[in-house]
């Protein structure tokens, strides 16, 4: 596909992503709704445009919020994977959760892998506001700065750190908890 026809797949993707986060999180998606406008698009990284040209105040963001998105473009249109190479997520992990999103009849799983995340942080995003709330959840959205995704962070008594190596049966038991 051509790099406009895979925007166009994804901006269709991260709507229903969008529709679905309303039902389920009404009250966190109506605070990234005021502290984030346009949250829930997808991440414009690919398209070599220069994020910082111009001045970054709300009338320009409400009047182009599809440039402000934070969802990776990978979450739902290449499962996870990254853009530029690599993923945020390990391998052997990668790889299990694949065995589930290929195998599964349900095309809808992603999108609720995506609520899962979200769920898991909600209360810490719902905590937060302004500059704050968005690298927090620019973090989360890329499993970043400690973030796991059975909701530790780093400092947490229960967070421990990750192995450089995993096993496929602690890849598979991730996918499962997730």
């Amino acid at each position: 596909l051509q790099a406009d026809e895979r925007w166009n797949a994804a901006k269709q993707l991260h709507t229903r992503f969008y529709l679905l986060a309303c039902y389920h999180l009404p009250l966190l998606v109506l605070h990234l709704d005021r502290y984030a406008p346009g949250w829930h698009w997808p991440k414009r990284g690919f398209s070599g445009k220069d994020e910082d040209d111009g001045e970054k105040n709300a009338t320009t963001m409400g009047r182009n919020l599809q440039e402000y998105g934070l969802m990776p473009f990978s979450w739902f249109v290449s499962l996870l994977v990254g853009e530029r190479g690599g993923s945020p997520i390990d391998m052997d992990r990668l790889l299990s959760l694949w065995d589930i999103l290929l195998t599964t009849d349900d095309s809808s799983l992603r999108f609720f892998l995506a609520l899962t995340v979200l769920e898991k942080h909600s209360d810490t995003l719902l905590m937060l506001s302004g500059d704050d709330l968005v690298t927090e959840l620019g973090n989360i959205m890329q499993f970043k700065d400690g973030i796991t995704l059975d909701g530790g962070f780093l400092g947490d008594e229960h967070d421990k750190k990750e192995e450089e190596s995993t096993n496929d049966a602690d890849a598979y038991s991730f996918v499962q908890a997730w």
